[in-house]
């Protein structure tokens, strides 16, 4: 052993485990892990005996004013204290840019620190939260980013503490799968404790050896938080308190290690940690939330959790009605394999009573080959044995045992606490606009965003709660803006339905604003300057859709600068594809501008002209053959198209046709050739002889690219079908095309003739149709029935027969069931 260690031995057994009950000023370390059942178990029977006048948490101190909240009995766990902090003046700006931050610190009824809790409040001793405030831990750089990234940040995690080498050779020596399972055995379930002494001597050990380094050289959060909390239990000491001292078992020898050193160490200056640096320019905030098991199982990335928390749950349940002891483990397997049995059968899932019986048994012959007490891990094992039966059952088994094991408990909170305000500017929100309020049935509603204000401003407040991610509203069907679909309706149709996951969400969006408008503003500002995983500001036109989403919320006021932002990353682009994407978002927000009250918004104007010039300029030097890549273009062509035939002042026509007749010439992307000529045409920039030559040149490219030719026409029929109904020399110059097939290459060429003629509706069809008979050498064209039945004599039906067979052919050749 080396020094270090030798040092932590003796200060095990001289210091920590050297305690009188009797004596005043002393102290009873309490080592857990978070939110372990055996944990809470002992600390139970030690508070019974130490006796202690106060009780010292692991939480940051500026939340022991919400300890008596937290002690409320209509306080019910889980639940978790909500934290976060916003840097009015930007002090950190100019290092990463990061503006507010927040963090959770959860509890649940089997938590050491809320069982602490219960039992000071019931002995009706003082208990308080000791660890560094969450604003010093802030100040400290090398962690503060963390606070702001996360979706779901909880200020204590243990993710390093399992990097840790003695961690990975005690799971390699012991044979176990992971930490969890290790800890099941020696110190959860798998090892029996008839009094805390022992149970916490192991744990201060365990924590020696995985405080492996000298006491300073270890994180400098983790050195502060450390000093800190010393000197908060040094102040107890000193006024002769007896303190039952409640922290991560990593930090106790650390803090015992401070504690001695205080007077000998120039470092523990009590006014560092009573000022630091940007306090002032600080504003804090907590307040408790609902909170629920499933966000504290450690299988769902909270490494400072336990694993299959249900599990632990209902373990936990009967430890506190003293019921459980490692002796009698095959009860409590019993028991909730009768759970998983019910709940599997509840689920339509094949079980038996037997094999809810077998599971148990086997649990014991596994533990008993393992040499160990059956635990979690051998109850795990042996449910998937007994109860499924194939691999067409594992999937929906798993489903169900996992919801089962993770547990699905959710908090409450007592009523008569600190409202944030976004939740009081939520609540007034639904109150103005008749919406429920209160837990109900899910009910639909209707907006008719054209032509009702009112019904604009509710559809305002139901974007900007789904751009929050917020679980009230939820979009139904109606014109989607921000992914350019279905454009031609002019109603929205919402779900809407209130839960206490509604609210508690909104207080964890709360650090963002006051009110649900300004949450979703400044969000919406984070990812107009947000990077990718490579720390590049996103793309511009990566920032379009934010513009349309912001119209969507009713965010007017801050669209000119959006704008300028846009139109200064046109000015620089130079990739005609990246420039088509933002001009396809733009035109939606100009041609649904009555919907997004974006009338008198100029600036859009000025940046589509600076946009559609733009891709004038750059469309030649497009040379992508990408199939997505020319959707995009495609649609891009289009939108300009629609602006320049109704005669839209500022798009040049004149630009927009020299840009297509250079893009005709020199690119061989059929689909976009025949987009071209199609519009060219239809603004009399070609006459009849020039498409028919651009038309028999796709032909002859068919020779090479059996598709070639039906591309072609796919993309002229995009913006010239009614030229193509109408004009019969169109016609005629595509039937002069195809009978200069012969059968074999008509057969070829078939598939994608078909798939052009599908740009076509019902009604674009009979027309073309009718239009095709009455040019035909049909005798009486004009008294043809085109809504009557055809009669099929034998021989017609049988060629049709022959004729599909071999089209079937033909067609799975490109993969196409006919």
């Amino acid at each position: 052993m080396n020094t270090t260690n030798e040092k932590f031995e003796r200060s095990l057994k001289t210091d920590m485990f050297n305690f009188d009950p009797a004596k005043k000023g002393s102290i009873y370390w309490v080592p857990v892990r978070h939110h372990s059942p055996q944990c809470s178990r002992q600390l139970a029977q030690v508070f019974r005996k130490f006796k202690p006048d106060v009780v010292l948490i692991e939480g940051p101190s500026e939340a022991t004013s919400f300890i008596s909240d937290l002690q409320s009995k209509q306080t019910k766990p889980p639940v978790a204290l909500y934290l976060h902090v916003v840097d009015k003046k930007n002090l950190w700006e100019a290092e990463d840019n990061k503006t507010r931050y927040r963090c959770y610190i959860p509890f649940d009824e089997m938590s050491p620190e809320w069982n602490a809790l219960e039992l000071a409040a019931k002995s009706k001793i003082p208990a308080k939260f000791i660890d560094l405030p969450y604003q010093s831990q802030l100040s400290i750089n090398l962690h503060r980013s963390r606070f702001s990234d996360k979706e779901d940040q909880l200020l204590y995690d243990d993710e390093a503490l399992s990097e840790k080498i003695i961690i990975k050779n005690l799971i390699s020596s012991s044979h176990c799968r992971d930490f969890d399972e290790w800890w099941d055995r020696h110190f959860e379930t798998g090892t029996s404790y008839n009094s805390p002494e022992p149970f916490f001597y192991n744990m201060h050990q365990f924590c020696q050896l995985v405080r492996d380094d000298e006491i300073n050289n270890q994180d400098p959060l983790c050195l502060a938080r450390e000093k800190y909390m010393a000197l908060k239990i040094k102040r107890h000491i000193d006024k002769g308190k007896k303190c039952l001292v409640v922290t991560g078992g990593y930090h106790g020898i650390g803090i015992n290690y401070y504690l001695k050193s205080w007077g000998r160490d120039n470092s523990l200056d009590e006014k560092k940690f009573e000022e630091f640096p940007g306090m002032n320019s600080l504003e804090s905030k907590i307040y408790i939330i609902p909170y629920s098991r499933q966000r504290l199982n450690s299988t769902i990335g909270y490494s400072a959790g336990m694993p299959d928390f249900g599990y632990y749950s209902e373990l936990w349940k009967r430890i506190k009605n003293k019921k459980q002891t490692p002796e009698n483990m095959q009860e409590f397997h019993s028991q909730l394999a009768s759970n998983v049995f019910a709940s599997l059968s509840k689920n339509k899932f094949t079980a038996t009573i037997p094999d809810s019986i077998e599971s148990v048994a086997l649990s014991n012959r596994l533990a008993n080959l393992r040499n160990v007490t059956a635990g979690r891990t051998e109850f795990k094992d042996s449910i998937e044995t007994a109860f499924v039966k194939s691999s067409y059952d594992h999937d929906a088994f798993q489903k169900i045992v996992k919801n089962i094991l993770q547990g699905d408990a959710k908090g409450q909170v007592a009523s008569g606490l600190l409202i944030a305000p976004i939740i009081e500017d939520f609540r007034k929100a639904c109150q103005a606009f008749r919406l429920p309020r209160n837990p109900s049935d899910r009910l639909e509603k209707n907006l008719d965003i054209y032509k009702s204000t009112r019904h604009q401003q509710v559809s305002h407040f139901f974007h900007q709660l789904e751009f929050l991610e917020i679980p009230y509203a939820w979009f139904n069907s109606g014109p989607q803006f921000s992914l350019q679909k279905d454009l031609k309706r002019v109603r929205e149709i919402w779900d809407v339905q209130w839960s206490v996951e509604t609210e508690v969400r909104l207080i964890e969006q709360s650090y963002l604003g006051e009110s649900v408008q300004e949450a979703a503003l400044h969000l919406l500002l984070m990812k107009m300057d947000s990077k990718d995983s490579l720390g590049r500001i996103i793309h511009g036109k990566d920032k379009v859709p934010l513009l349309v989403k912001a119209l969507s919320m009713g965010m007017h006021d801050i669209i000119s600068p959006i704008l300028q932002l846009l139109d200064h990353w046109i000015d620089q682009e130079t990739e005609a594809i990246y420039l088509c994407e933002g001009f396809n978002h733009l035109a939606v927000v100009y041609r649904a501008r009555a919907a997004l009250s974006a009338d008198n918004l100029s600036g859009v104007q000025e940046v589509l002209k600076n946009c559609f010039e733009r891709i004038c300029a750059r469309l030649p030097w497009f040379n992508s053959t990408s199939e997505e890549q020319v959707e995009v273009i495609c649609t891009s062509i289009i939108n300009m198209y629609q602006l320049v035939s109704i005669d839209t002042p500022w798009c040049s026509k004149g630009a927009f046709c020299d840009s297509l007749i250079q893009v005709n010439n020199d690119i061989p992307t059929p689909k976009l050739n025949g987009l071209c000529t199609g519009i060219l045409y239809d603004l009399q920039r070609l006459n009849i002889d020039n498409v028919k030559q651009r038309f028999y040149i796709a032909f002859g490219q068919a020779a090479l690219n059996a598709s070639h030719l039906g591309e072609f026409l796919w993309g002229f029929l995009l913006v010239a079908k009614g030229r193509f109904i109408s004009d019969n020399r169109l016609q005629e110059m595509l039937t002069e095309i195809i009978e200069q097939c012969d059968e074999e290459e008509f057969i070829v060429f078939l598939p994608a003739l078909r798939m052009a003629f599908t740009s076509l509706s019902p009604r674009e069809l009979r027309s073309l149709t009718k239009a095709l008979i009455l040019h035909s050498d049909c005798e009486n064209p004009e008294t043809v029935n085109f809504s009557a039945p055809i009669n099929w004599n034998q021989q017609d039906l049988e060629l049709s027969l022959r004729l599909r067979q071999e089209l079937s052919k033909q067609l799975a050749h490109w993969g196409i069931d006919s």
